[in-house]
């Protein structure tokens, strides 16, 4: 994405639910662009809802080890390790 969305706008575009996922990590990278990792962070828990988000997942664990939020870091990798373990159990039965 090469125009960053301001952070109020990208909160309601992620709440408001209509979104796909490609479109709301797409949004989150631009914050990521021109904004300090606590504002990406607070933007993205706003996404942060519903299930088959191990992109956005993945996109905001780094971001909130970084910032030191660590009981949400610990959260986000407690939801991806079985999402990252059932897709390698995929990709093994189906070499």
């Amino acid at each position: 994405m090469g125009n960053a969305l301001p952070t109020e706008l990208a909160t309601q575009a992620l709440a408001s639910g209509t979104l796909t996922i490609d479109q709301e990590v797409e949004v989150l990278e631009g914050i990521q662009l021109n904004n300090d990792p606590a504002a990406v962070l607070e933007v993205g828990r706003v996404a942060d809802v519903g299930d088959d988000k191990l992109t956005l997942l993945a996109l905001l664990s780094p971001v909130a080890q970084s910032v030191g939020d660590g009981d949400y870091a610990e959260d986000l990798g407690n939801r991806l390790r079985p999402e990252e373990d059932a897709r390698t159990q995929l990709r093994l039965a189906n070499p």
